[in-house]
């Protein structure tokens, strides 16, 4: 049986920095993002919505941008941030570090995207050809999967693998989209796998469960929206 590898990603997260730390950060990051150039590995602290909406990553293999951030994100949670690295960057929203109820991860969104390459294998076919029940029969995940469907995303109309998992006690939601380019001798595969995570933690807090109505899985899915369409899979092999 052949194993697919969906997601190979680092989870890297920032904790305990001072304000001098995150000052730097946010310069740091505002240097990397000008010009849209490679990006470099650090940390990724993101001061408001224009400044995140116009974050692009780019490595050798991909480029792609972030969900749509908006205002309220910066109001009523505590902003996006994350990291980066040479294959890819994750980034993230939930509530200010305190949180409520002394909680901060009642309600979170999480995106990530990281690229690979390798040899056309016979799974590649599969992909090509649509062939949903080969996939399943040979797709192990990390958690119970509950749909498995293709898509056509990105500037190329890439043809992409989506699944959809929960975890056991049903308050982490996983759409992953893993999405292929070929070479034309069909000897050699670029996968960009892009995954948005939604947690929801159950809470009776009246502030928490406002949250929740604003902070939804279908609104990561709306706001993600301008990242799939924005994929770009590099050519060069």
């Amino acid at each position: 049986m052949i194993v697919l590898r969906v997601f190979l990603i680092g989870m890297i997260f920032l904790s305990g920095c001072s304000q001098r730390e995150i000052t730097n950060s946010i310069d740091n990051t505002m240097s990397r993002m000008a010009g849209n150039k490679p990006t470099t590995s650090g940390s990724l602290i993101f001061p408001d919505a224009q400044t995140a909406n116009s974050y692009m990553f780019s490595n050798k293999d991909f480029q792609i941008v972030m969900p749509k951030t908006y205002s309220k994100d910066w109001k009523r949670m505590g902003g996006w941030y994350g990291s980066s690295r040479e294959s890819g960057f994750i980034v993230r929203v939930r509530q200010t570090p305190r949180g409520i109820d002394g909680n901060s991860n009642w309600v979170s969104y999480r995106f990530q995207s990281n690229s690979e390459s390798g040899r056309y294998r016979e799974i590649d076919k599969a992909i090509e050809d649509k062939d949903v029940g080969y996939l399943k029969s040979n797709l192990r995940t990390a958690y119970p999967m509950e749909k498995l469907y293709m898509r056509n995303c990105g500037k190329e109309n890439y043809p992409c693998m989506v699944t959809v998992s929960r975890n056991k006690s049903g308050i982490k939601k996983m759409i992953g989209y893993t999405c292929y380019k070929y070479n034309p001798s069909r000897t050699m595969v670029k996968q960009v796998h892009t995954k948005f995570t939604y947690v929801s933690v159950p809470s009776t807090s009246s502030e928490v469960q406002n949250l929740k109505q604003i902070y939804t899985c279908d609104d990561l899915l709306q706001r993600g929206k301008r990242a799939l369409d924005s994929l770009y899979i590099k050519d060069g092999w």
